[in-house]
């Protein structure tokens, strides 16, 4: 429990990160749907690559840190014979993915047709701490899928 909220607490911070940065236009806001986003992946890679990790453990693909948490998730449930609450879960967990593959296709696999100004944003260069939060959120997702045994040893430091 206490593992799959830490790491949905990081998977969370980085995505909105990443598209609060997409947000800032000093108006109305440059991305406003997922068209657009359209290209973007293409456009600014470092968010391309890290919208990728964050959406991926959303959905619970390995080798990301979600597909962890979910599992930490199910296989209480399974074990006490639950079968209908991890059918459900990963029911949902299928809907889900529909949702963020969706925003993957947009980034990497549709063409853009923005205009002048919302090409813009793409060249914007990325403040530091906004690109340190995406930075750091995205490497501990993909080394806490890897290497689940991190938070005890961290935890046990402390």
């Amino acid at each position: 429990g206490l593992y799959y909220l830490i790491v949905y607490a990081i998977m969370n911070v980085g995505a909105f990160a990443a598209i609060g940065y997409l947000e800032r236009d000093g108006k109305q806001g440059a991305v406003q749907t997922v068209a657009d986003l359209n290209g973007l992946g293409y456009k600014h890679p470092f968010l391309g690559v890290a919208l990728t990790i964050f959406l991926f453990s959303l959905a619970g693909f390995p080798p990301f840190a979600g597909f962890l948490g979910k599992y930490a998730v199910f296989a209480p449930a399974l074990a006490a014979g639950r079968m209908d609450l991890v059918v459900v879960g990963v029911l949902a967990s299928a809907a889900s993915a529909y949702y963020y593959l969706r925003i993957l296709v947009a980034l990497f696999m549709t063409g853009s047709e923005a205009t002048e100004e919302e090409a813009d944003v793409a060249h914007r260069p990325l403040d530091r701490s906004g690109g340190m939060v995406i930075a750091v959120s995205a490497i501990l997702l993909i080394v806490m899928g890897l290497w689940p045994a991190l938070i005890e040893r961290v935890a046990s430091l402390l």
